[in-house]
């Protein structure tokens, strides 16, 4: 795989989507494309062992990797878009029942562009922590798990989910240039276990305390 990590550009309304251009990520990506685990069905194995796991997210992986390993080039795109939505739609949902706020998940498909989702969804974790902070004390665990959302989930979620859009809907003027570059693949994939399992133990942060609630 090539070693270089592009840096894809957007602009969608005024703002501007720089998807690797963070250094301490560019240093990551870079290191997970050229140093890929052996065989990458390790991912998976390690994936099962996230809490909130189903069989669902698993079968979207699991043919994910499948398809990266006969060297298919859309397939892995959209099956990582795929599962990266369904988490985000879990996450919502989770917050939702939390807060009480029965419209969490309508008004997220309410949202029209990208970013609009995106913004939405990181305020439904800015008011789920606040909830969170006027109860009890967070552990340093559920803090750095809160922190390294910001920190990571904010740099890919754009990413995969704007290269799966762009493979779903195609355009009639569409060529082989504009399918998605193995190496951008692989960050996607080599990242999605980290991204994966913040929100899923955010989800089971919230999960936990709906529990206690009941």
């Amino acid at each position: 795989m090539s070693g270089t990590i592009p840096v894809a550009t957007v602009n969608e309304g005024t703002r501007r989507i720089d998807f690797y251009n963070d250094t301490t990520f560019r240093e990551w990506a870079l290191l997970t494309v050229t140093h890929p685990p052996t065989p990458l069905s390790s991912y998976l194995d390690e994936f099962r062992n996230y809490p909130q796991v189903n069989d669902v997210l698993i079968t979207y992986f699991d043919e994910c990797l499948k398809s990266i390993d006969n060297k298919l080039r859309l397939g892995p795109s959209i099956l990582i878009g795929c599962i990266s939505e369904l988490l985000i739609l879990r996450l919502v949902e989770t917050i939702g029942e939390y807060l009480e706020d029965t419209n969490a998940l309508s008004n997220y498909y309410r949202k029209k562009t990208m970013t609009a989702k995106h913004s939405y969804t990181i305020e439904m974790v800015r008011l789920g922590r606040q909830k969170l902070e006027d109860s009890i004390d967070l552990t340093e665990e559920q803090i750095g798990i809160f922190t390294e959302f910001n920190n990571i989930v904010n740099h890919l979620f754009d990413s995969i989910r704007l290269r799966r859009n762009e493979y779903v809907h195609p355009r009639p003027n569409m060529t082989l240039d504009d399918l998605p570059a193995e190496n951008v693949i692989a960050v996607h994939v080599h990242g999605f276990n980290l991204y994966a399992k913040i929100i899923l133990n955010l989800i089971s942060i919230f999960k936990q305390m709906i529990q206690h609630s009941e």
